[in-house]
């Protein structure tokens, strides 16, 4: 018998049954985000977004944003979807002007994204968007202004506050492309339309013969094995897990979303569990579309919980419970890999669904062997 398995028996049930009747329920699937568009001038405009192509490598969500007590991620889009949200977006904020001699621009979107970091009781909210701003030269997309731009605002919950980053983004860019002086680039930079990204795609990781050294920033470097942080590092292991220092001041790194040491990947635990002390991260067991490492799923207000009603030993109690934990490499979603989560990810798969529910114990090792034949099974 496990240590704690003998208090989890007795008492966990009846802490679970309390947890799940004060948790609030998020049903849908998405975070949609209406691009609702804000006034403002742009100065001597002699142009009009006419069109927009959506050439990200991943088109399905924007990112992921935390919801709920326990900041459970989930994740987003634009209502409508990205050609469509900006399509409008530019309707209103840069249309032609009848009678006005405008150059015809179409926004092809290289990336936009979203994303969220919550260390102890402050949240960070982050847009990035990139928009190659295009006349048609003879058929081709000549790109006239390459707008790429970054806001970061803080505060208790900061998912409210994505629209207004994504805007402050969206204007800049809009504001820039007018500076530019538009016709006036001696070099012709054409842009190369590209296709939606999948997991054993060229670039992905899973492709690659071996893995870059290094720190990620976000998933998306992960997953296209290009670290861009290149900080000498030590990794030190700290019991079920490794602690991250800079090698030359020996300061922890704490923030960034992961790193690789060349030979194996490591996953920062601090972003789906604050128990966990910070710039601690856990080794990657299985790679495919979903990477898979073990720990325990604790968000904030679940610690807080438990701590609340059963102290210290009801506290650890819960924290001894492992589950695997995955990456989905298409969204960025981290999801303990429990009959819940494993339920949504077989949605599509009647075979393992039916080989899930015949399990009576779904442990880590059940886990574990479902998921990798989910990736073996499930190329895309």
């Amino acid at each position: 018998m496990t240590k704690f398995s003998l208090f989890r028996t007795s008492i966990l049930p009846l802490f679970l049954i309390l947890m799940l009747a004060g948790r609030p329920c998020f049903s849908q699937e998405k975070f949609l985000i209406d691009l609702v568009p804000n006034a403002f001038t742009i100065s001597n405009r002699a142009f009009f977004v006419d069109s927009v192509i959506d050439n990200r490598t991943e088109v399905e969500t924007i990112g992921v944003v935390q919801k709920g007590m326990a900041n459970r991620q989930v994740p987003a889009n634009l209502t409508g979807g990205v050609a469509l949200a900006l399509k409008n977006y530019f309707t209103v904020v840069a249309r032609r002007i009848n009678g006005k001699d405008q150059i015809r621009i179409i926004a092809v979107v290289d990336d936009f994204s979203i994303s969220e970091k919550t260390y102890r009781m402050k949240e960070t909210g982050f847009a990035d968007v990139s928009i190659s701003y295009c006349e048609s030269d003879s058929g081709r997309l000549r790109r006239v202004y390459l707008s790429q731009e970054h806001r970061e605002s803080g505060g208790m919950d900061v998912t409210s506050s994505h629209l207004k980053r994504i805007l402050l983004c969206l204007e800049s860019g809009l504001q820039k492309l007018s500076a530019t002086g538009l016709g006036h680039q001696s070099a012709k930079a054409y842009v190369t339309l590209g296709q939606q990204w999948m997991p054993y795609s060229d670039g992905s990781i899973l492709t690659s013969a071996s893995f870059q050294k290094g720190i990620y920033k976000n998933y998306r470097e992960l997953r296209s094995n290009s670290p861009s942080i290149k900080t000498d590092f030590k990794a030190t292991p700290k019991k079920d897990f490794v602690e991250l220092r800079d090698l030359t001041t020996g300061e922890k790194i704490s923030e960034p979303f992961g790193f690789s040491d060349g030979k194996d990947i490591y996953i920062n635990t601090f972003f789906y569990n604050q128990t966990n002390r910070k710039a601690l991260y856990a080794k990657v067991v299985e790679k495919g579309r979903y990477f898979v490492w073990l720990d325990h799923y604790v968000g904030p207000g679940e610690g807080a919980a438990v701590q609340g009603m059963f102290g210290a030993l009801g506290y650890a109690a819960a924290k001894s419970s492992l589950d695997c934990i995955a990456l989905d490499l298409k969204t960025g979603v981290i999801t303990p890999l429990n009959e819940k989560g494993l339920k949504k990810i077989f949605a599509s798969d009647q075979t393992l669904l039916d080989e899930m529910k015949v399990e009576k114990n779904l442990g880590i090792d059940t886990q574990l062997r479902l998921i990798k034949e989910f990736n073996t099974a499930h190329k895309d």
